[in-house]
C-alpha cells in the first residue's frame, strides 16, 4: 500500500485547556478501502520534519476543519505544518489532495484570495464540470455533493485551474497546471452513497489509476 500523510484539525477543549489533533474516523475507513495506508500527521513541525527525513511517503491529504489564520482561524501551528508539507510535496513531486480547508490552503499558498460565499454550509450543490480531463470525468459521476464552508472563490488564478463549479458559480474543484496538486470543496469521507466513486477518485489521485 502507498503511504499517504493525512493532516488533522485542531480542537480546543476548554474544560481541560487542551489543544487536540483530531481526524474523522471515516477518513481511515475510506483510505483503506481505496487500498491506501493513511498516516496521521501531528500538528508539530519538529515531529513532521523528523518523519519526512526518516520515512518514505507517497502522497499528502490536507483535510478539513479550522479556518486559515489569515481568515480568522486560531491554529497557526496547523497552518505552519501544512504549508511546510505542501512545499515538501512540491519539492519531491508528491501528489497532493486538499479537501475543503485543504483546498483553501492550496489556493492561499498559490496566492488566490478567498472571499465569503453564501449558502455553502450544510447544503447540497450540483457540480458543473468545466474541464475535460480524467480528473474532471471522475467528478462528472458525482452529480451533487454536500458542502460545509463559508469561504471560497469564484475564479481561479494561475497556476491553478478550475475543474468544477457549483450552480452558483463557486469554484468546487481545482488542479495545478503542471503539478499533481488537486483540491475539492466537498468532503468525500461524508458522502453517503458515493463511497465507491470517491474510492475511484482517491486512487486516481494517489495511484494514477483510471
Amino acid at each position: 500500500m502507498k503511504k499517504i500523510l493525512i493532516t488533522q484539525r485542531v480542537d480546543y477543549i476548554s474544560s481541560h485547556d487542551e489543544h487536540r489533533d483530531a481526524l474523522d474516523q471515516r477518513w481511515v475507513s475510506l483510505m483503506l478501502a481505496a487500498k491506501l495506508f493513511p498516516v496521521s500527521v501531528a500538528n508539530n513541525l519538529l515531529l513532521v520534519e523528523h518523519m519526512l527525513a526518516n520515512e518514505q511517503f507517497d502522497g499528502l491529504l490536507l483535510t478539513g476543519g479550522n479556518s486559515l489564520v489569515d481568515y480568522g482561524g486560531d491554529s497557526i501551528v496547523r497552518d505552519r505544518v501544512e504549508n511546510y508539507l505542501i512545499s515538501w510535496a512540491i519539492k519531491h513531486q508528491i501528489p497532493v489532495l486538499g479537501v475543503c480547508r485543504g483546498m483553501q490552503l492550496i489556493q492561499h499558498y498559490f496566492h488566490s484570495p478567498l472571499q465569503p460565499v453564501p449558502d455553502h454550509i450544510g447544503v447540497k450543490k450540483q457540480l458543473h464540470i468545466v474541464a475535460d480531463d480524467r480528473i474532471a470525468r471522475k467528478f462528472g459521476k458525482l452529480g451533487t455533493v454536500s458542502v460545509f464552508h463559508h469561504l471560497g472563490t469564484y475564479t481561479c488564478h494561475p497556476p491553478l485551474r478550475t475543474i468544477a463549479k457549483s450552480n452558483d458559480d463557486v469554484v468546487m474543484a481545482i488542479r495545478h497546471e503542471s503539478l499533481a496538486i488537486h483540491g475539492v470543496m466537498w468532503h468525500p469521507e461524508r458522502e453517503k452513497g458515493m463511497t465507491n466513486r470517491h474510492i475511484e477518485y482517491l486512487r486516481t489521485i494517489f495511484e494514477g489509476a483510471e
